[in-house]
């Protein structure tokens, strides 16, 4: 297990299972990764944890639906097993391997997506289960198929009917701010689309001054344009370390 708790203190109120039908998205840059922000997730959708925002209270333990296009279930597997979760043990995760199958990346495309992860949430939902829908890496889609960001919208869109969703997006800077291929267009519109919706965003970003040797990056927690009933999230900027055993800790500035 690693030295720091599975949830940083810090950033408790804002790993329980989200509501149905709000939309988490969590952004990253190339040189800070948001794979602990998704271990997090997976573990709290497991462990039945109560938070002094009610709207952001899981009485019960969900089901996961966990979508991946960037890493496959031996990342996963072990990196939740450092949280002390045994996926190999534990039916409350269907995985689609995006990396590997090529899901969605070929004949079929976004509809094959959508259609397949409609199915898996129903099937859990018949069961008496909440669902959490994490999709990591959907804009892999947008630059390597003829998807286009409205479709991909439409897709989040229809999961968000059935399900909380939660999803992973590049926010590198050349992505957003360039913007003098169609690329990057197009990304930086899916981005913003789909911050309009969220209800939470949380975002991760190296230090503006460089590499740190006891500081991993800077975490960001803002309200989405979807904010509404998460009117009591508090807005901030945390600095954040990632162990060797997985442990993350997170800290004010001058901490």
């Amino acid at each position: 297990m690693p030295s720091q708790p599975p949830i940083p203190p810090l950033l408790s109120n804002h790993f329980a299972v989200p509501p149905e039908s709000s939309l988490t998205l969590l952004t990253s840059v190339l040189g800070a990764s948001s794979n602990w922000l998704v271990l997090r997730f997976l573990y709290s959708a497991q462990i039945s944890r109560k938070g002094p925002d009610a709207t952001l209270v899981s009485d019960s333990e969900a089901k996961v639906v966990l979508v991946s296009w960037l890493r496959d279930w031996s990342f996963w597997k072990e990196g939740a097993k450092r949280l002390g979760v045994d996926l190999t043990k534990s039916s409350f995760v269907t995985f689609f391997d995006g990396l590997g199958t090529g899901f969605g990346l070929h004949e079929g495309g976004i509809e094959q997506v959508e259609g397949k992860i409609l199915d898996a949430t129903r099937k859990l939902k018949n069961e008496g289960s909440k669902v959490l829908v994490i999709l990591d890496g959907i804009d892999l889609l947008l630059a390597a198929t003829k998807t286009s960001v409205g479709e991909i919208v439409d897709c989040v869109g229809e999961l968000r009917e059935h399900a909380a969703i939660v999803l992973t997006l590049s926010a590198d800077a050349p992505l957003l701010h360039t913007r003098h291929t169609p690329l990057e267009v197009n990304h930086a519109s899916l981005v913003m689309n789909l911050a309009h919706q969220a209800r939470l965003v949380l975002g991760v970003r190296d230090l503006d001054t460089g590499v740190a040797r006891d500081v991993s990056g800077v975490v960001r927690i803002g309200r989405g344009g979807g904010s509404e009933g998460a009117e009591g999230l508090e807005e901030k900027e945390l600095l954040y370390f990632v162990a060797g055993d997985g442990g993350v800790r997170v800290f004010g500035r001058g901490a």
